[in-house]
């Protein structure tokens, strides 16, 4: 499958996703980083965590593919640190981790959030 592909499939689940992040609920942004910034008060610097990306349930050094059912949309602060170690947990076992951690707002985006609008689902 191409990248055009899985740009697609990332730019479909964001719209199903309804612009959050899979693992911790916050919102993300796909093209106009300024604009996400000026919303939420954060800096060009924050502004980057934010930042949609496609995440593969199924890790692709794991088999995963670019297809549709293995693609969520995912903020770049979650993606990366769910991939930064040399045996990245599954995707499952990620979410139990993030979500608990989110909703008490332990979590690095949404405590950047944590003078805007924005409040995680409890």
């Amino acid at each position: 499958m191409s990248k055009k592909q899985l740009t697609r499939n990332r730019a479909e689940t964001y719209r199903a996703q309804s612009g959050l992040c899979h693992y911790c609920g916050v919102p993300m942004w796909e093209e106009d980083a300024d604009a996400f910034a000026a919303r939420y008060g954060l800096s060009p610097r924050a502004v980057f965590l934010f930042r949609c990306t496609a995440e593969h349930l199924l890790a692709r050094c794991d088999g995963g593919r670019h297809a549709l059912g293995n693609i969520v949309a995912a903020c770049w602060h979650c993606n990366t640190i769910r991939h930064r170690g040399k045996h990245p947990p599954s995707s499952e076992r990620y979410l139990e981790r993030v979500q608990p951690k989110a909703r008490s707002g332990e979590w690095l985006t949404v405590r950047l959030l944590a003078n805007s609008s924005f409040r995680p689902e409890a």
